[in-house]
């Protein structure tokens, strides 16, 4: 933090973006002025200490996190749901040592179930995932300056993606759970329904899946879905990691109302992500004889390892598939 009565915020910007602390994009400087007052108003106990992030394993606190909040652009009531995904983040299934220096354009999506969602302003709806006014984008982006500063990624000797990804900016929605037929992702998970709970999924990149107009029955959903999920990628290497659908609202009802809940809708998926051996070709075949189980390479180990978030535009005809990263996995954090 920098006391902007003895440096001009012009300066502090500017200085940032040279010394590497940022996404590249504008900033909000991280005065003092502006750190107390944020932290203030988040009521939050700024000495919490949250814990190392990998890479770098800096030490993560309370206050550290706010001043990343505020260089991203967030709001005092933001800061609760960064910290929490920070803490997700950081528990070890996640692995965020090797998210923080694949190759791979793997990123965290950041899911908001609960009050929280309502508190912070986050979108549930159409372009959820894409820019506006509502606070999706700057808690990701905050998510990403964390990992960043404290984390270390923002260093080229740490991130070593081959191409990065435009979701490395920002990823984050919430659950829209008054639409969803189905039990909130949270509750899934074991928490309460009225608990605000933040989770973080390695995801590799997102996928459109568009079932054609004239074929809307839960079968063709499916089987749409399956298609989009085998697409050959680090899941199909080690068959490992947690892949997630973002589901419409209107393609959950169909599903819903022909009588899939999320259980046998996992299962579903579970086989039709399975690819046979002898349709991959060029000696494409993974690592591993636990991938392959019936002559069919598994696209992940178990049912319940496919996320299901309800979220988007109602009566929108597209559902998202973002494909798992093989060598992390999903955790939560309440708020």
């Amino acid at each position: 933090m920098l006391d902007e009565l003895t440096v001009p915020v012009e300066e502090v910007e500017e200085l940032l973006l040279e010394r590497g602390w940022t996404d590249g994009l504008p900033v909000h400087a991280p005065t003092v002025v502006r750190v107390e007052d944020f932290l203030e108003r988040s009521g939050l106990d700024r000495n919490e200490v949250i814990g190392p992030v990998p890479s770098a394993r800096g030490i993560a606190t309370v206050e550290n996190v706010a001043v990343n909040a505020v260089m991203a652009g967030c709001r005092p009531e933001h800061l609760k749901v960064v910290v929490a995904a920070v803490k997700a983040l950081i528990e070890e299934p996640f692995n965020l040592y090797v998210v923080q220096c694949t190759t791979n354009p793997v990123t965290p999506l950041t899911v908001v179930n609960g009050p929280a969602r309502q508190d912070c302003g986050l979108s549930s709806g159409r372009g959820l995932v894409g820019p506006g006014r509502d606070a999706n984008g700057v808690v990701g982006r905050a998510v990403r300056f964390v990992m960043g500063n404290i984390g270390g990624s923002f260093d080229d000797l740490i991130d070593m993606a081959n191409h990065g990804s435009p979701l490395k900016y920002t990823f984050c929605v919430a659950e829209a759970e008054e639409e969803s037929p189905w039990e909130p992702l949270h509750v899934w998970l074991g928490y309460r329904a009225d608990q605000s709970v933040v989770t973080t999924v390695p995801v590799e990149g997102l996928v459109d899946v568009i079932p054609s107009y004239g074929n809307t029955q839960a079968t063709h959903l499916i089987d749409h879905f399956g298609h989009a999920m085998r697409t050959l990628g680090t899941c199909y290497y080690w068959s490992q990691g947690n892949p997630v659908l973002i589901v419409n609202p209107t393609h959950a009802a169909i599903l819903a109302n022909a009588g899939w809940d999320r259980a046998s809708l996992q299962e579903a998926l579970f086989e039709e992500a399975r690819i046979p051996v002898d349709s991959m070709k060029m000696g494409n075949i993974p690592v591993g004889d636990w991938t392959v189980v019936d002559g069919k390479v598994l696209g992940f180990q178990r049912p319940e390892d496919t996320y299901i978030v309800v979220a988007g535009a109602e009566g929108g005809h597209h559902t998202l598939y973002g494909m798992g990263f093989a060598l992390s996995y999903a955790t939560s954090a309440a708020v």
